[in-house]
């Protein structure tokens, strides 16, 4: 790949920028664990409420943004770095 083209210097760019925020499933995939455990953990810290949408903690805390998606829904994605922080000492052996 040409990483010289400008196209292509801004497309890989951009998915250096769009990686910073991920989905539960990813999150989930990092961690060896359903994307519904990841769920039931974000609740348990505080970062998602019961009705499974992001809190006003995550909000206010750069943790979660939402995108939407063609078929005309949000999608919640959460900071990388910030939610793994997070939840690996929940998750992961000690």
């Amino acid at each position: 790949m040409n990483s010289q083209n400008p196209v292509i210097r801004a497309a890989q760019d951009y998915q250096r920028a769009s990686a910073q925020f991920v989905t539960m499933r990813h999150l989930g995939t990092l961690l060896g664990v359903s994307s519904h455990v990841i769920g039931r953990k974000l609740v348990e810290v505080g970062l998602r409420t019961s009705e499974r949408r992001p809190s006003e903690k995550a909000k206010n805390g750069g943790f979660t943004k939402a995108t939407f998606v063609e078929q005309g829904f949000a999608l919640d994605l959460w900071h990388l770095e910030k939610t793994l922080a997070v939840l690996r000492p929940l998750i992961e052996p000690k």
